[in-house]
C-alpha cells in the first residue's frame, strides 16, 4: 500500500497523471480514491490517494471532508479475512459408498417397461424420474449438513510450525523486556529460522497441491489463485432489503423478494414498449422449404449423453449429469423413447419448463436485488433432449443458407474475434479508399428475456417450420415457471412469459431466429451483430453523408424494435467517427446520429466485444487496457514463482498473458507491428519481464532476449501475430472461416499468355496456383489490415506448406 499526497489530479488525464498511473501499474498498485480530496472555490481535483494490490480487501475508501485541512481525509478499511458467516444449510448428493458398476447393474434389473409403453410423454418422464432417483437415492444419497463459515489458518502452518512461531513471539518479548544484546540475537536467530521454515513449508505444499492437480488444469487453478490471492469469495446472500424498505435474512423470504424482482423485469420492460400497427413478421421471406423434427436414433442420445460435463449444476428434478452419464448405455432406450415420444406429440413435460434460478452478485450493495443477476439451472435431460433439436435446426439452417451472413452469435466457424475482425477490415478498406466511417453500437435492454413468443413462433413458421414442430416450440416456450434458490430453500414458482429459456441450449439459436430479418431494415449501411450486440456502420468521403446514413437507418431499426417487442437503451448507444487523422482534419470529426426520438451520444473510444477501438485505429486506448491485465498477470506470475515449477509457469504464462495478446491480434496487434512501434514495443517489455521471471533472468544481465525468450519457452510477439495471420487464412481459404472472411481473400490468376513462346509456356507451367491476391495498398495504415498482411505472409511461404491440408499439420509446419 502506497498512500499520500501525489499533488497529481487522478480525475484529469494529464501527461503527469498518466505517468504516474503507468508506475503504480508497473507494480500491480491501483488507486482506490476516485472522488476529489482536495475541494476549493474554483476547482475539485484528487490529488490525494492510496494505492494498494488488492483493492477487494480494501473496502469502503472514502475521501471525508474534516476541517482541519483544505484536503480531505483519505481512508480505507482493510479487510483482515474472511467474513465469517452463520451456519447454513447444505444439500449434496453422497458418493462416499458410490459405485458406478453397482448402479448400472441396479438400473438393469429394472423394468422400464413402465416407461416404454407411455403414450404421453409427461408420464413417461414421471415414470423415468420416479425410478432413476429411486435408485440413485440407494447408491449415491441425497444428504443435508449444516456449514459454519471458520477462519482457517493456512494449511502449512502446521502444529511444530505455530510452535516455533511462538518461540518467535517469546523469544522477541524477552528482548524488548531486558534489552539484553543476547536476547536479541537470539529472537533474530528464531526469526529467520521461522520465516525459512514457514516459506519451506508453503513452497512443499503448494508444490505438493499442483502435484496431485497434475492433469486437471482446472484443479490446477484453483490451487493456484488460492495461494497468489487471486480466489473470489463466494460469499452467500445474507440480507437484503425489501421493496418496502424493510430487511429481511431469512432464506426463504428473501427468496421470494427475488423471484418477485427477476420476474417481473423483463415483463414490466416488454409491456412499456409503444405498441405497433405495423406486422412484425413482413420483413421474414416465406421459405420454400420445410423442417420437421424427425425421430433420433439411440446412437446419437448416447452420445450426447457420453458428452455432458459431469460438474455442470443440477436443475430441480435434482438428477445430476454425472449418474446421467455413468448410466448411459442403460438409460439410453427409455430416453430415446422419451424423446422421440416429445417430438412425435408435439410436446415437453412440464419438468423440463421449470427452472432454479440463483442470484450473483454484480457490483454494488450486497443488500439490493437489483445489483444482482439471476443464473438459470434446468434439468439436465430437457438439456440433451434440446441438443439434439438444436443439431437438427441448425444443419436445416445452414443447407438452406436461413441465417444472415450479417449474425456471428452461436455459429459454427464464428465467433466474437470473427465479428470484429469483420467491423475493422471494413473500416480499414474505407481508409484505403480515403474515406471516413460513421458507426453507431446499439444496445438493447434485457434482448434475451424479452423476447415475445408469439412473433418468435411466427417466425418459425414463415422459414419453414411445419405445424407438428411449431406446435413443439410452442409447447417448449410457454407455460415456463422458475424459482429462486437461496440457502436450499426456495421460493413459489412464478410464470415466465416471455424471452428465451436462460440456461436453455436452444435459448441463443432461437434469439439469433428473432433478430434474423433486423438486416433487412437496414438499406444504405452495413450491420453486423453478434447476438444482441449490434453495430451500423456507413463508409463515404463526406462525414455528413455518413451521417445521413446511418440515422435513415437507426429510424428504420428503431421502428423494427418496436415492432418486434425490444427495447433499446439510448443511453448506451454509441456513435463513433473513424477515419485516417488528415482525412478527419479536413472532414471534421463531430456528428449527430438520431432515431427520430434520441440523439445518440458520440465517444472517442468504444470497446467492442472486448476490443477498444479509437478513431484513426492507432490502437493506444485498447493496449492500455491490454497492458494492465498484463501487469496483474505478471504480478501472479510474481508470487507464484517461489512455489511451483518452471512447466507451470510457462502454462501460466500462456493463460494469465498471450490469452489477452492473442484475442483478436489480428484485429489490433499486426496494426502495431506495421504503425504503432512504440505501443508495440510497450508490450514487447511486459513478454520480455514475464520471461525474465520465469527463467530468474536479471535485468542488467546481457543475455539476447531471443534467448531469453527461447529458454523461457514463449514466442516473441511479432512471430506470434504472424502465425496467428497466417492460421486465420488457412482457416479461410480451406472454408474453415464465416462466408465474409472467406470471401476477403482471392487466389491469383495465372497469366495470360499473349504471346506463345517457351519462355512464356514455362512461365505458365510453373505458375503457383495457391497464391493470394494482394490488394493495392494507397494508405500506410492499410498494410496492418488482414486483407493485406494475409496473403502478404501466405505467398512467402513455401509451396508445399501453402498446399497442406490439415490445420494441425500446417501448425506444426509454422
Amino acid at each position: 500500500m502506497i498512500m499520500g499526497d501525489f499533488n497529481l489530479d487522478l480525475m484529469k488525464s494529464t501527461q503527469a497523471s498518466s505517468s504516474l498511473e503507468f508506475l503504480m501499474n508497473l507494480y500491480q498498485l491501483v488507486p482506490l480514491i476516485h472522488q476529489p480530496t482536495r475541494i476549493t472555490e474554483d476547482s475539485a481535483t484528487c490529488i490525494d490517494n492510496i494505492f494498494v494490490s488488492n483493492p477487494d480487501r480494501h473496502k469502503p475508501s472514502l475521501s471525508v471532508a474534516w476541517g482541519a485541512s483544505d484536503h480531505n481525509l483519505i481512508l480505507t478499511c482493510v479487510k483482515a479475512g474472511v467474513e465469517v458467516g452463520g451456519a447454513r444449510s447444505c444439500e449434496y448428493r453422497s458418493y462416499k459408498r458410490y459405485s458406478q458398476q453397482a448402479f448400472i447393474d441396479s438400473l438393469k434389473s429394472v423394468r422400464w417397461e413402465t416407461v416404454l409403453d407411455c403414450v404421453n410423454v409427461s408420464d413417461a418422464w414421471s415414470a423415468f424420474k420416479d425410478i432413476f432417483i429411486h435408485v440413485a437415492e440407494v447408491h449415491a444419497p441425497i444428504q443435508e449438513k449444516q456449514v459454519k463459515e471458520k477462519r482457517r489458518s493456512a494449511p502449512w502452518l502446521t502444529d511444530s510450525v505455530k510452535n516455533l512461531m511462538g518461540q518467535r513471539d517469546a523469544a522477541r518479548r524477552k528482548a524488548i523486556k531486558t534489552r539484553d544484546t543476547k536476547d536479541w540475537e537470539c529472537y533474530r536467530s528464531l526469526r529467520n529460522q521461522t520465516t525459512s521454515t514457514i516459506r519451506n513449508a508453503k513452497k512443499s505444499h503448494i508444490a505438493s497441491a499442483i502435484a496431485e492437480a497434475e492433469g486437471n488444469h482446472s484443479l490446477m487453478w484453483k490451487v493456484i489463485n488460492t495461494f497468489t490471492g487471486k480466489t473470489k469469495s463466494k460469499c452467500q446472500v445474507q440480507k437484503i432489503q425489501r421493496h418496502d424498505e424493510s430487511c429481511t435474512s431469512e432464506p426463504t423470504e428473501m427468496a421470494e423478494e427475488f423471484n418477485q424482482y427477476f420476474s417481473s423485469c423483463a415483463t414490466k420492460l416488454a409491456s412499456d414498449i409503444p405498441a405497433s400497427d405495423d406486422d412484425p413478421l413482413r420483413h421474414v421471406p416465406e421459405s420454400t422449404t420445410t423442417f420437421c423434427l424427425h425421430p433420433v436414433e439411440e446412437t446419437k442420445v448416447l452420445s450426447e449423453l457420453l458428452k455432458l460435463k459431469t460438474k455442470k449444476s443440477t436443475g430441480l428434478d435434482k438428477i445430476p449429469a454425472k449418474l446421467l452419464k455413468d448410466s448411459a448405455p442403460v438409460i439410453v432406450k427409455p430416453l430415446t423413447h422419451i424423446f422421440n415420444l416429445s417430438m412425435s406429440t408435439g410436446e415437453v413435460p412440464n419438468d423440463w419448463k421449470m427452472a432454479r434460478v440463483s442470484p450473483i452478485h454484480k457490483a454494488g450493495k450486497r443488500d439490493n436485488v437489483s445489483n444482482y443477476r439471476p443464473v438459470s439451472v434446468l434439468n439436465v435431460a430437457s438439456k440433451v433432449m434440446e441438443r439434439i433439436v438444436h443439431n437438427q435446426i441448425s444443419h436445416f439452417m445452414d443447407r438452406n443458407g436461413l441465417l444472415t451472413a450479417h449474425q456471428s452469435g452461436f455459429r459454427k466457424h464464428h465467433s466474437t474475434g470473427t465479428a470484429v475482425q469483420k467491423v475493422v477490415e471494413d473500416i480499414k478498406s474505407a481508409f484505403n479508399a480515403h474515406k471516413v466511417t460513421v458507426a453507431l453500437f446499439l444496445d438493447l435492454r434485457k434482448a434475451f428475456d424479452t423476447v415475445n413468443h408469439e412473433i418468435l413462433l411466427g417466425k418459425l413458421q414463415k422459414m419453414g417450420f411445419d405445424s407438428g414442430t411449431a406446435h413443439w416450440f410452442r409447447f417448449y416456450l410457454t407455460d415456463r415457471f422458475q424459482c429462486v434458490d437461496i440457502q436450499n430453500k426456495q421460493s413459489a414458482l412464478s410464470r415466465v412469459t416471455c424471452g428465451v429459456p436462460q440456461g436453455s441450449v436452444l435459448g441463443p439459436l432461437l434469439f439469433c431466429i428473432y433478430m434474423n430479418d433486423l438486416p433487412k431494415v437496414v438499406r444504405k449501411c452495413s450491420i453486423h451483430m453478434y447476438a444482441d450486440d449490434t453495430v451500423i456502420y456507413y463508409s463515404a468521403s463526406l462525414l455528413n453523408e455518413c451521417e445521413d446514413a446511418v440515422s435513415e437507418d437507426m429510424r428504420r431499426a428503431a421502428n423494427w424494435f418496436k415492432e418486434n417487442r425490444l427495447s433499446l437503451h439510448p443511453d448506451k448507444t454509441k456513435s463513433m467517427v473513424f477515419g485516417l487523422p488528415q482525412k478527419l482534419r479536413h472532414t471534421g470529426k463531430s456528428v449527430s446520429v438520431t432515431d427520430g426520438l434520441n440523439t445518440f451520444e458520440q465517444v472517442d473510444s468504444f470497446t467492442y466485444l472486448g476490443v477498444t477501438m479509437d478513431p484513426s485505429l492507432q490502437w493506444a486506448p485498447h493496449v492500455e487496457m491490454i497492458t494492465r491485465k498484463l501487469l496483474a498477470g505478471l504480478g501472479t506470475l510474481r508470487r507464484a514463482k517461489p512455489f511451483v515449477t518452471k512447466g507451470i509457469l510457462q502454462l501460466m504464462c500462456r493463460t494469465l498473458l498471450y490469452s489477452h495478446l492473442d484475442y483478436c491480434s489480428t484485429t489490433w496487434l499486426s496494426s502495431l507491428l506495421n504503425s504503432n512501434k512504440s505501443k508495440m514495443m510497450q508490450l514487447n517489455r511486459l513478454i520480455n519481464r514475464a520471461a525474465r521471471i520465469i527463467t530468474g533472468s536479471k535485468l542488467k544481465g546481457h543475455k539476447p532476449i531471443e534467448s531469453l525468450l527461447a529458454e523461457a519457452g514463449m514466442e516473441p510477439l511479432t512471430g506470434r501475430v504472424k502465425e496467428n495471420t497466417l492460421v486465420t487464412v488457412y482457416k479461410a481459404v480451406r472454408n474453415k472461416a464465416p462466408p465474409y472472411l472467406t470471401q476477403m481473400f482471392k487466389w491469383m490468376s495465372p497469366p495470360v499468355l499473349k504471346v506463345r513462346t517457351r519462355a512464356a509456356a514455362k512461365q505458365l507451367a510453373d505458375w503457383d496456383p495457391h497464391l493470394l491476391t494482394i490488394p493495392q495498398s494507397n494508405v500506410q495504415s492499410f498494410k496492418g489490415s488482414l486483407q493485406f498482411q494475409g496473403p502478404t505472409l501466405w505467398n512467402e511461404l513455401s509451396v508445399d506448406r501453402r498446399r497442406l491440408t490439415g490445420l494441425k499439420a500446417f501448425k506444426n509446419g509454422l
